[in-house]
């Protein structure tokens, strides 16, 4: 009879914890959801500001073309500025698939540590937040090393159609 209570109340203590956890991380989760719902409503403020990076884009797209060829540091700027705009689509891209990530394993458990401080900032970023000289630069450093080559040469990641196909 003892030998069969032991492994009955391990078994149930797990489980009972594994429920209580389940119970205390539902706000957090929760929150992370209405988070990515309010990504694809077009009211939210983070779709404003995509619609607002991706106009941009297109007008310092249209002002390259106009540019002559020997117009080199005039050319160099905008590439450069095109660059610091496409980073924005990236890092929005981040947030997103962190933010799903997060939604999905049910919480940000799952990040590794440079996940977790991107997500964190990013999130700032997002809500308008100031963040400081240096952690906008360690945001910057990650999109920049994430997405390297597709910066490099100016892919734009077309985040609202993206968010779109993002299931909550």
């Amino acid at each position: 009879m003892i030998q069969l209570t032991i492994p009955l109340v391990a078994v149930l203590s797990a489980s009972g914890g594994t429920i209580l956890g389940c119970i205390i991380r539902q706000p957090e989760i929760n929150n992370l959801k209405g988070q990515l719902r309010a990504l694809q409503k077009d009211n939210s403020e983070i779709k404003k500001l995509m619609i607002q990076q991706q106009d941009a884009l297109q007008k310092l797209i249209a002002e390259q073309a106009k540019v002559k060829l020997f117009q080199i540091p005039k050319k160099k700027k905008i590439d450069d500025r095109i660059r610091g705009v496409i980073w924005e689509g990236y890092l929005y891209k981040e947030y997103v698939d962190l933010l799903c990530k997060a939604v999905h394993s049910g919480g940000n458990d799952c990040f590794s540590e440079e996940e977790k401080q991107t997500f964190e900032l990013a999130t700032r970023q997002v809500e308008g937040k100031t963040l400081t000289k240096e952690e906008y630069d360690v945001l910057r450093d990650y999109i920049c090393f994430k997405y390297k080559k597709e910066i490099y040469k100016k892919r734009d990641v077309g985040i609202l159609e993206y968010v779109k196909h993002v299931h909550v």
